[in-house]
Parts: C-alpha cells; sequence; structure tokens
C-alpha cells in the first residue's frame, strides 16, 4: 500500500528537521566542552613566555603613570604644546562635535562601567565557567576607581575652566571617565585573549575595544571635562589596574592547584 505524496514529504521534512537539531545540539555541548577545556588548559600565565611579558607590561606601566603623575603634580598648567593641543580639539554647547562628545562622555561614567563590568562578568562566569577572568572584571575597575580617587586626592590639579559645562568639578587628574572604561575594555580584551585561538576574533574585539576607549577619552578633551593629560593617566591607570588584578588572580590560581595536588597527609 502506497502513501499519498503529501504524506512522503512531511516525513522527509520531519527527518531533516530532527537531524538539524541532533547536530546543533551536539555542536552546543561540544563549544560547552571546548570552552572549558581552552579556559582550563589553554591559560596566558601557563605560557613561560608570556609571563615575563604581561610583568614587563605591568612594570612599564606603573613607572610611566608615575613619572606623568610626578610631571603633572609639578606643573599645575600643562604645557604650551599640550594646551594648544586641547584648544584645538574643544567644542563648546551649541556645536554639533560638542552633543556627540557629551554622549560619548557618558559611556566612561560609573553606571555604565558598572553595568559593563557585571555583564562581562557573569558570561565569562555563565558561559565559559571562567570565574577568574569575571573577577577581574569586576575588581579591575574597582582598582582603578579607588586609585583615581587617591591620586587626585594627592594631585589635586584642578580640572579645566569649561569642565563646569560638563559637571564636572574637583581634581582633574586621572581622568576617572577614561580611566574605568578602559578598565573594562582591557578586561574583555585578555579574557578573550585567554579564551578565544581565532586571531580575527581577538584582532576584532581588541579593536573594538581601542576604538570605545579611544572615544571616550577624546570625548572628555573635546567637551572641554578634561585635559589631555588627564586621559592619558586614565588609560595608563586602567590598562595597568587589568594587568595587576590578572597576575595576582592568576599566580592565586597557581597556588591553588599546587595546593590541591599536594599528598594530603593524615594526622
Amino acid at each position: 500500500m502506497s502513501r499519498p505524496p503529501g504524506t512522503v514529504t512531511a516525513l522527509k521534512l520531519a527527518v531533516k528537521r530532527l537531524s538539524f537539531r541532533t547536530r546543533l545540539l551536539g555542536a552546543l555541548r561540544w563549544s560547552s566542552s571546548a570552552a572549558r577545556l581552552v579556559g582550563v588548559r589553554t591559560t596566558l600565565w601557563s605560557q613561560r613566555e608570556l609571563r615575563g611579558v604581561l610583568v614587563g607590561a605591568l612594570t612599564t606601566l606603573v613607572f610611566a603613570f608615575a613619572a606623568l603623575t610626578v610631571f603633572v603634580a609639578q606643573r599645575p598648567l600643562p604645557p604650551r604644546l599640550v594646551n594648544h593641543f586641547d584648544q584645538r580639539l574643544r567644542a563648546y554647547p551649541g556645536a554639533s562635535r560638542y552633543v556627540l562628545a557629551t554622549w560619548l562622555r557618558a559611556g566612561g561614567s560609573a553606571p555604565v562601567v558598572v553595568v559593563a563590568a557585571l555583564g562581562a562578568a557573569l558570561l565569562l562566569g555563565t558561559l565559559w565557567h571562567r570565574r577568574d577572568l569575571a573577577l577581574v572584571c569586576v575588581a579591575a575597575p574597582l582598582l582603578a576607581g579607588a586609585a583615581e580617587l587617591a591620586i587626585k586626592s594627592i594631585v589635586e590639579r584642578g580640572t579645566a575652566h569649561t569642565a563646569a559645562l560638563e559637571g564636572a568639578f574637583g581634581a582633574g587628574y586621572p581622568s576617572g571617565h577614561t580611566a574605568g572604561i578602559t578598565a573594562v575594555a582591557a578586561a574583555v580584551v585578555l579574557s578573550i585573549f585567554e579564551l578565544v585561538r581565532d586571531r580575527r576574533a581577538r584582532g576584532a574585539v581588541a579593536g573594538a575595544a581601542v576604538v570605545l576607549v579611544t572615544a571616550v577619552a577624546a570625548s572628555n578633551i573635546v567637551a572641554g571635562a578634561h585635559r589631555s593629560l588627564d586621559v592619558v593617566g586614565g588609560v595608563l591607570l586602567g590598562v595597568a589596574a587589568v594587568l595587576a588584578v590578572f597576575i595576582g588572580v592568576s599566580v592565586q590560581r597557581d597556588v591553588g592547584n599546587r595546593s590541591a595536588r599536594l599528598p594530603q597527609t593524615r594526622v
């Protein structure tokens, strides 16, 4: 007894859908397992040649930030060349560049930084099961913010005279908006380099992070909230905070793994 053509077509479609769902579920399970393996076995800190690079980069950033901080503290007014550069970039209310800079500067505000850091930490903790990288995404902006407030109280270099237009008051060095968004962006880039091997994906994320940080940093100068040296200090501080937290978390993880491998003696 032959089946109607419509029934045969329906059966074929059902088989195709079932096989597609099976392949999709298998791919998702494999990607989840692969993500765990990448996060556990292939870490940046586990590669000896990269340890020196990370420590050297952190040392260089700390010395550069310290030198810039001393320079700014000794010169309340920026050099003539820096002041001329800031004046060329600056815009004033009513100009389209000023409106755009105001919107971009909001990308480095405290609420945006907190939401971005918590969102990145949630994804890293749930999707890749990397609580150490999630901790870096949360702790690095906190460290950068605490260091920024401490340094501002020590240097006490006032903001630009146009900063009041943006509601910025008090000390201007380093830029908190720039330091916060730099810390989040650098933590995300470092996490992607830790988890993903595809160079194109790494380059895309790194490029997007550079564009984001540059836009927020430049908007602070254009809107008159900060001077250029303030945002340079914020970038140095944000990246240094990420590297410091990442190295500390990696060392703590290695110590925990070694102690777990040691044979337990019974008392």
